[in-house]
């Protein structure tokens, strides 16, 4: 039970905007302070595949952006789908209705030294992309939420390393089934 409560908190803060958490640290990691008082903050970089993040299905000026406020955003769990998907063997957590657009942001830990990072996508229809505010890559698929489709290479430049970062991704679907996840890696 206490495992599941920290890692449940542990997602609720990875939601919380860059600008409304205050993490005392040095040399990156979490003091012996900060430890004790969130001992769920992990300093594992990247996103899990069925994480946590913060969504909406209304389109609001510059959502992509860090400093956007997301807090009034509902937190929803990874993978995102409908029954059609269901059907076709995608196991989703949240619903996401036939032909809607699905605005998701997270943000993620960047270790202070890394060789490459990369984002995989599942997506069912069309996806674009942000790391912090810069669009990366858009792409469709025709139905194959269940498959990694897209490896998206994450440029250095883009990361800012020994910090929280933001992906943010436009999801759009033109209709039947629905389907989305995203997984980041950073080496």
């Amino acid at each position: 039970m206490k495992q599941h409560f920290l890692t449940t908190l542990a997602a609720v803060l990875s939601l919380v905007p860059c600008s409304c958490i205050i993490v005392s640290v040095e040399l990156g990691r979490p003091t012996s302070e900060t430890s004790a008082q969130y001992p769920a903050i992990e300093q594992r970089p990247g996103i899990d595949e069925n994480s946590a993040w913060r969504c909406s299905w209304t389109r609001a000026n510059n959502w992509y952006l860090p400093e956007f406020d997301d807090s009034q955003w509902t937190i929803c769990y990874a993978p995102f789908g409908n029954e059609e998907s269901r059907r076709h063997g995608f196991n989703y957590t949240t619903e996401w209705r036939a032909n809607t657009t699905l605005f998701v942001r997270k943000t993620f830990w960047v270790p202070p030294t890394f060789e490459a990072a990369q984002a995989r996508v599942a997506i069912d229809n069309e996806f674009v992309l942000y790391i912090n505010g810069r669009e990366v890559r858009s792409g469709q698929s025709r139905a194959y939420p269940f498959k990694w489709e897209y490896t998206v290479p994450i440029r250095a430049d883009l990361l800012k390393p020994n910090q929280l970062n933001l992906v943010a991704v436009e999801c759009i679907d033109r209709g039947i089934g629905t389907g989305f996840d995203l997984k980041l890696d950073i080496d």
